[in-house]
């Protein structure tokens, strides 16, 4: 009987030190728990939001960091016919909407020319391709880079990636935030280039007191795909000498000046997509012409990659997107026409609708103002 009353005892102690434990034991589940969930606040925070605190893949010193790193790798143009391939081929351009090429030359700038073809494809292939038979409505001009520019190309054809600008799946952001701001600069740049030359063409028509049907779109089923036959191309008929002088006369005078650099990119430091790449070129930066320090580095901000629908950009690549993308509005064309001497509102406006629509057709994923 003692050994039994002994054991009841001890069973008694235990189940009573158990019960008085239990609050001990809570506080202690509790507490693994908060310190479960604040590393996985902190890991998302370094992997993540990282420009919230500075640190990790998303911070923007990180961010400083790679950029370094590209501008490390894109070598200088070292005299070569032919860029090489390991990634020293690189481009800026002053791209002038105001202004038409010199179209009576009989030796028109490269610069001045246009191909579908992108041009560090060209470049690499010049010597068996036949030469750009386009003339852009809008003066390019070469600052710095290799050995043969052919400006940022315009007027692609339709069903292309490099003008995707869509947010990744949520882990890949951080990896593709880079082409997707190239590919928004892009984007922006083919929409005023197409623009530019659709506004010329309209006016040079209407000024001709020529039906706005004749003037040919990317997007007209009578033209093909060949955008030398179309707006895109400054000397459509080089027979039409009346056209011609009156292009000559044309002012665009709030048109935008601009600086572009447009890169080859080989997926330096693991960083890119393939398919935000033109043919492995790319937009690294814009900037209006007079007001330049930084909008030619990529310099961007994680702040809005994880929700914003477009990648974001500088302050200074944003001053020229806006400038840019103004080209597209009702207000300028009809500026335009005014300044040109053009009153018919009407046919101006539908000429804008229909190179609109062409433009969505080429970069898909962006609605312009009606």
């Amino acid at each position: 009987m003692t050994d039994d009353r002994m054991k009841q005892i001890e069973q008694d102690n235990a189940e009573d030190m158990y019960w008085m434990l239990a609050p001990f034991r809570m506080i202690r589940g509790f507490l693994q728990v908060v310190l479960l969930i604040v590393g996985l606040i902190l890991v998302l925070i370094y992997d993540q939001v990282g420009w919230i605190v500075n640190v990790g893949p998303r911070s923007m010193s990180d961010r400083a960091a790679v950029t370094d790193s590209i501008e490390k790798h894109l070598k200088p143009y070292d005299g070569d016919s032919v860029a090489d391939a390991d990634g020293e081929d690189w481009f800026t351009f002053q791209v002038d909407f105001r202004s038409l090429p010199n179209i009576d030359s009989t030796h028109i700038d490269p610069n001045d020319q246009f191909h579908i073809q992108p041009v560090h494809d060209y470049i690499l292939t010049q010597f068996n391709e036949k030469p750009p038979t386009g003339i852009k409505p809008f003066r390019t001009k070469e600052l710095s880079g290799g050995p043969l520019g052919l400006g940022v190309p315009y007027c692609v054809p339709p069903n292309v990636t490099f003008f995707d600008t869509t947010p990744g799946g949520w882990w890949d952001r951080g990896r593709v935030a880079l082409d997707r701001k190239a590919a928004r600069m892009r984007r922006d740049y083919e929409a005023a280039a197409q623009m530019s030359a659709a506004l010329r063409a309209t006016i040079v028509t209407l000024k001709l007191h020529r039906p706005i049907s004749s003037i040919r779109t990317v997007s007209d089923k009578n033209t093909g795909t060949d955008p030398n036959q179309t707006f895109c191309n400054a000397v459509v008929d080089p027979h039409d000498r009346a056209y011609l002088e009156t292009s000559k006369q044309v002012v665009l005078r709030h048109a935008p000046v601009i600086q572009i650099r447009y890169i080859h990119f080989d997926l330096i430091d693991g960083n890119g997509a393939p398919d935000l790449l033109e043919n492995r070129m790319e937009v690294f930066g814009i900037c209006l012409a007079d007001h330049c320090k930084e909008g030619l580095r990529y310099n961007a901000t994680y702040a809005a990659d994880l929700f914003a629908t477009n990648p974001p950009l500088s302050d200074e690549q944003l001053a020229a997107e806006k400038a840019m993308l103004a080209m597209t509005t009702r207000e300028f064309w009809e500026e335009a026409a005014r300044e040109n001497h053009v009153t018919d509102y009407d046919a101006v406006d539908e000429m804008r609708r229909s190179a609109l629509l062409d433009l969505q057709i080429t970069v898909q994923d962006i609605h312009f103002a009606e």
